[in-house]
């Protein structure tokens, strides 16, 4: 499958950068929403903060590029990490 150029999408937030980044030094490895939490700095957010920028993150490179591992957390696949790292530079460029 080609992997779809990513779309900068202009709800996507720090946070979900942060979440993106996280998922995206671990490509392809499941990543629980504890570890997301700790190493994004969302301690302060709620739990479900994860779920809302899993959801952006879908929006704005493809809803296949995050996979669900029910009970253990999401993976980036790892066909979609050049994606995630140009939206993650076009991100801190636009900042």
């Amino acid at each position: 499958m080609d992997e779809p150029a990513p779309v900068t999408a202009p709800d996507i937030t720090s946070t979900d950068i942060e979440v993106l980044k996280v998922l995206a030094d671990r490509a392809g490895a499941v990543v629980s929403r504890d570890t997301i939490r700790r190493l994004a700095n969302l301690r302060q957010f709620s739990q479900r903060r994860c779920d809302s920028a899993i959801v952006a993150i879908r929006r704005a490179l493809n809803t296949d590029a995050v996979v669900t591992v029910r009970g253990r957390g999401w993976m980036l696949r790892p066909e979609y990490l050049a994606a995630a790292r140009t939206l993650i530079d076009a991100h801190y460029q636009c900042t």
